[in-house]
């Protein structure tokens, strides 16, 4: 995490093995949250690069060595904490089909 950036991002264990299972899969990952609603309401994991980002995102900080950027239209928590739940993620994620 740069030097510059307190500690913004927090997340389990099990997030952080998953990250790691992500990595080994896709590469480089980075997370997303826009605090739109539906799926943006919740960080999004993808492929470093897939999302173009704006004026309007800064990065928040490093999970599991990936940036974490969030909008600054979100109002939601700006200190998200990642954890691993058994759910149906966004297919516009790279955690489609795992689970979590």
């Amino acid at each position: 995490m740069s030097a510059e950036l307190p500690e913004q991002v927090r997340a389990t264990a099990a997030a952080l093995q998953l990250i790691e299972q992500l990595r080994a899969v896709h590469g480089e990952l980075m997370f997303h949250q826009s605090g739109g609603c539906c799926d943006g309401s919740a960080p999004m994991c993808l492929a470093a690069g897939d999302l173009l980002l704006g004026d309007a995102d800064r990065l928040l900080g490093h999970i599991g060595g990936a940036p974490f950027y969030i909008s600054q239209a979100c109002s939601l928590d700006p200190r998200p904490r990642l954890a691993c739940a058994p759910i149906r993620p966004s297919e516009m994620t790279v955690i489609s089909g795992t689970g979590h």
